[in-house]
């Protein structure tokens, strides 16, 4: 064991979990030693429950697996003899998922995002590192969502974060109908084009993609008046209810189109719901979403009105040949949650 007088903060603990933890693991105080009174220690990971980044410390020598194993950890400073091979000097730690292990990518939630600090010395069995604890919070933020069913008196609607619009029936793609145009031209949408699949495409040879063709927008504000994507680039590996999106964003009319990728097919099929989504991105920043609250007044009174919260995912849809209705699985719908009481009555 290595103590580097006046670069480290050092504590003892004891080991009582009945497994042995090396050097340089990431634990935290989990209780009191009944014997010794020593906080006692186990390993920790960014996913487990009631974080508290000031409980982590690093250990700075091998525990045995022996109940009652006395060792140190710290909490600031250099920790010597690691394995940092692979690492890069000034390369920054952050606790992992995986307990007791670091990870050189800030983790995206749900996993808590703690610096653990930053590589000294890349070397296999003396590699260095310094230790500095603290977490990354995410930005915090409310924001406010309108919603209006502009006088309509029966329909979906979304809020203005966003949308999804399909039509009700899919579209049997073959050799004879290679393509499906959907969207109003010159209508800026700055929508994602998206396809749900009504199982794998079919192919008797070669092979054949699906991909979206029209004016594309970026969120800098790049226009592209002629551009493509592919969706995917052989047919046959869709899925049934499988969701695939651009990572473009359309503005105006999209074509959807079958097209060989390789040989020469004759014959050949994919049947699939389309449309566009646009949804609230907050600028492809890693976020969390605590709480949800809905509050308005009724324009009339209403004893079928219904609200659910769909997240935007690539799982939980569901292909319908004649009856499409886009979006996920709800995380929760109103009516589910409150089955009786739920008229919404005028001006309330």
């Amino acid at each position: 064991m290595r103590i580097n007088v006046g670069d480290e903060l050092q504590r003892q603990v004891v080991n009582n979990t009945g497994v042995a933890i090396d050097n340089g693991k990431a634990v935290c105080i989990c209780g009191v030693d009944a014997t010794s009174g020593l906080f006692e220690i186990t390993l920790v990971g960014a996913n487990d429950a009631d974080l508290d980044e000031s409980d982590i410390f690093i250990t700075t020598m091998n525990f045995a697996a022996a109940v009652g194993t006395k060792g140190r950890v710290t909490r600031y400073g250099e920790i010597h003899d690691l394995d940092t091979s692979g690492r890069t000097a000034a390369e920054h730690y952050y606790l992992s998922a995986t307990p007791g292990e670091f990870t050189t990518t800030k983790p995206t939630a749900p996993s808590a995002i703690v610096h653990i600090g930053h590589v000294n010395t890349v070397h296999a069995s003396e590699g260095i590192a310094t230790v500095d604890i603290h977490s990354v919070n995410r930005p915090f933020t409310v924001l406010p969502f309108a919603f209006n069913s502009n006088g309509i008196g029966a329909g979906t609607y979304y809020t203005d974060g966003g949308f999804y619009k399909a039509p009700a029936a899919h579209k049997a793609f073959n050799q004879g109908a290679l393509t499906q145009t959907y969207g109003t031209a010159n209508t800026a949408y700055g929508a994602h084009a998206f396809i749900v699949c009504g199982g794998a495409g079919t192919v008797n040879t070669g092979v054949v993609g699906i991909r979206v063709t029209g004016s594309s927008i970026t969120d800098a504000g790049v226009y592209t008046a002629s551009d493509t994507e592919t969706l995917s680039a052989d047919i046959t590996g869709l899925a049934l209810n499988q969701y695939v999106e651009t990572s473009k964003k359309w503005v105006g009319t999209v074509t959807f189109t079958l097209y060989t990728v390789s040989g020469s097919p004759t014959t050949y099929s994919l049947n699939a719901n389309y449309g566009y989504a646009k949804y609230e991105d907050i600028g492809n920043r890693d976020l969390t979403v605590v709480g949800v609250q809905i509050v308005g007044r009724c324009g009339a009174t209403d004893t079928a009105a219904d609200m659910s919260i769909i997240p935007h995912i690539s799982t939980g849809w569901v292909y319908s040949a004649a009856a499409f209705v886009p979006g996920s699985t709800p995380l929760a719908t109103f009516r589910t949650d409150n089955p009786t009481k739920n008229t919404l009555t005028n001006a309330e």
